[in-house]
């Protein structure tokens, strides 16, 4: 993960806030948040123009399902996404863009309670 690309992530969680839900201070909002952060390292070009998906899925509770989220090109940022997750064990599994490859997935990606934890993929064309 890029310097550049770490500090975006820390400004933008910096500067989130929850406009709906109680007055801060009095409600859930008080748990600092917890992310899973998902880098596509794009090593060459051609470079896409998003950076894929991934599917997360919580391996530490039983019976949970996976979920998906889109990767964007965050311009000169790279290709990356931050979710708010539930402290935990996670696996994630990377679906590059059409005519790239990546190995997968990864797991045992631990989340704690106001952390975040960078999972990062080298993305090949």
């Amino acid at each position: 993960m890029t310097r550049a690309l770490l500090a975006a992530f820390l400004a933008w969680t910096i500067g989130c806030s929850d406009s709906s839900g109680p007055p801060a201070g009095t409600g859930p909002d008080v748990l600092p948040k917890s992310y899973l952060v998902i880098v596509a390292n794009v090593l060459s070009a051609p470079y896409p123009a998003t950076g894929g998906s991934a599917s997360i899925l919580r391996t530490d509770l039983g019976g949970q399902a996976p979920f998906s989220v889109a990767i964007p090109n965050q311009q000169t940022e790279g290709y990356y996404v931050a979710v708010n997750v539930s402290p935990g064990t996670y696996a994630v599994t990377y679906t590059p863009p059409n005519g790239y490859t990546t190995p997968n997935p990864q797991a045992d990606v631990l989340v704690i309670l106001g952390g975040y934890s960078v999972v990062t993929f080298d993305v090949t064309p």
